[in-house]
């Protein structure tokens, strides 16, 4: 597997993905800081990063899979996102080189991954939540 920058063009995709899941997205809210992981089949997982500058906070959202894609196949494309987003909060400076701090990452996610989170060192809480939102007119 290798892993690339999200594109605008990758969108159509992606949106695919999340309606197969019955989820929501909108090409506004998927920003210009993510990655696409790729396996010999092509796209197969997509996850964003939003950076919230009050606190040092990212927010991984809008991770998402190929429908169909096999449960082990699914846990190496999360490794790897997981590597890229880690790299990628780690390497954020300031124009004079100071690091910006990021240390909490915050994601949403079914009980599958958060198992595989917990067993890789992420906190959960046991809690249930449904997608809600509101776009202003």
């Amino acid at each position: 597997m290798i892993a690339r920058a999200y594109t605008e063009s990758d969108f159509p995709l992606v949106q695919q993905w999340a309606e197969a899941r019955g989820l929501v997205i909108a090409p506004i809210l998927m920003g210009n800081r993510g990655f696409v992981i790729e396996d010999e089949n092509g796209p197969c997982a997509v996850a964003m990063i939003y950076l919230l500058f009050e606190v040092p906070l990212a927010i991984v959202d809008n991770l998402i899979t190929r429908p169909g894609l096999p449960g082990r196949r699914a846990l190496i494309a999360w490794r790897q996102l997981w590597r890229c987003i880690t790299a990628y909060l780690k390497a954020l400076r300031t124009p004079d080189g100071v690091n910006l701090g990021y240390r909490i990452v915050r994601t949403y996610c079914n009980a599958r991954l958060t198992g595989l989170a917990k067993a890789e060192g992420w906190s959960a809480a046991e809690h249930q939540s449904k997608q809600v939102y509101y776009a202003l007119p």
